[in-house]
């Protein structure tokens, strides 16, 4: 794939086509057939001073962090991915449109008394303005976090918490208003496992698939929930970003008191964590949501939830138009 580090734009009209007139900042620019690509991995801008033509966006939001689940049967849900949304510019302006990357969802630590605790949501990721004067997807996308008493809602849901007693759904990926071309899946349920005073919690969604209810057959914990598969994108997919955005997976114990954790939604969320380690990180820019946080009780430095994905945001336009 060639990379273009020039960040002006200014290329000879071929065919009588001409290009773009544009400057970036902290992007990566990529010529792939007739398209030119830009990535962000961190904040930036995009600057266009003439020329102008319609622009296509993908943004992917931060992701949301597991639970925690305490020592009294009552386990968490995983984390959310962050939402993507797809969508295009007409006539892009000439002006300054920032890039704002949204930040992972911070792990969740323990808490004094070993309480049964939600995760944390991720942050969006922003053009503004999208259009003049306007901010075009910009609503809240960033992942839910995993849920004790319920999944916390998000551009993906984070999965929902189970105990002896309740189960909780996972959270809702409509967070309104959802624009046109938004991506994201709810959050899988916790279950309720009273014959072994234990449960189970669900997956957070992800952005191809929902987060995976847990099991409790007869009242017997069973599988805790995986998380939601990641989902591709068209213009990621010709960046070689594939199968991006997994749930986080839900925490919990077998009757036998084994624990047996979710897997990790393929696209990068991580797995619930087994006793007495926390739920690892999501890799950067994955947006991706992190497995529940293990059973604590509340004492010092005890594993906690690993801390969510953050997002990316990339564009692309025909390289050359007729003028």
């Amino acid at each position: 794939m060639p990379i273009r580090p020039a960040d002006h734009g200014v290329m000879a009209a071929q065919g009588g086509g001409v290009p773009l007139l544009y400057s970036q900042s902290n992007g990566t620019v990529s010529v792939i057939g007739d398209y030119t690509y830009v990535l962000w991995n961190a904040g930036g801008n995009l600057t266009i001073t003439g020329n102008n033509r319609d622009i296509e966006w993908v943004t992917l939001a931060g992701g949301g962090s597991g639970g925690i689940s305490n020592m009294n049967g009552s386990f968490a849900g995983g984390g959310g991915a962050g939402r993507v949304w797809e969508f295009t510019v007409s006539n892009m302006t000439s002006e300054v449109h920032n890039i704002t990357i949204g930040a992972g969802a911070a792990g969740t630590g323990a808490y004094p008394g070993g309480s049964w605790l939600g995760g944390n949501s991720g942050s969006n990721s922003m053009v503004s303005p999208a259009t003049s004067g306007g901010t075009e997807g910009n609503t809240p996308g960033g992942g839910g976090g995993g849920g004790a008493y319920g999944g916390g809602p998000g551009g993906c849901g984070g999965g929902g918490g189970g105990s002896a007693y309740l189960s909780r759904s996972g959270g809702s990926a409509a967070i309104p208003p959802n624009p046109v071309g938004s991506v994201g899946y709810s959050g899988g349920n916790g279950a309720v496992a009273w014959l072994t005073a234990q449960g189970c919690g669900g997956g957070g969604g992800g952005t191809g698939a929902v987060g995976v209810t847990a099991v409790s057959p007869n009242g017997v914990a069973l599988d805790n929930g995986p998380g939601g598969a990641g989902g591709t994108f068209t213009i990621f997919s010709a960046l070689s970003i594939s199968n991006i955005g997994g749930g986080g997976g839900g925490s919990g114990k077998t009757s036998g008191g084994t624990i047996a954790p979710g897997s990790g939604g393929a696209g990068g969320g991580t797995a619930g964590a087994p006793g007495g380690t926390p739920s690892s990180n999501a890799a950067a820019n994955s947006g991706s949501g992190t497995g529940s946080g293990p059973e604590s009780d509340g004492g010092a430095g005890y594993p906690t939830s690993g801390n969510g994905g953050s997002g990316r945001i990339a564009c692309r336009w025909l390289t050359l138009v007729a003028p």
